[in-house]
């Protein structure tokens, strides 16, 4: 029976983990992909970094608007913005720290 209980733990966490993967890739997708170029994307529990290129900051701030009226995002972060060498000054490499709700908060 123990064993049997930790079995279906471990079901439950994986299926949570990978439909939260699931909702941060379609997230990815969705509002980040048709604006600029996604470079790395790290998920850590209800956190993903996500570094991109190819955007100004007003198009970075209106996309991180975007991304927190989502209801599987509590906060979006600018963590670094520097230009890119031989690239106009206004085009950015940049990181953006995506805190993720729980699913209890987001129903």
């Amino acid at each position: 029976a123990q064993e049997q209980r930790q079995e279906d733990d471990y079901q439950y966490i994986t299926r949570m983990y990978s439909a939260l993967a699931r909702q941060i890739l379609d997230l990815i997708e969705d509002v980040m992909m048709s604006r600029g170029e996604v470079i790395t994307v790290t998920i850590n529990k209800n956190t993903a970094v996500v570094t991109m290129t190819g955007m100004n900051l007003k198009e970075i701030s209106r996309m991180n608007q975007e991304l927190k009226q989502r209801d599987i995002v509590s906060d979006v972060q600018l963590n670094i913005a520097q230009t890119e060498e031989q690239k106009a000054a206004s085009i950015l490499n940049f990181s953006d720290t995506i805190y993720l709700q729980s699913a209890e908060e987001a129903n």
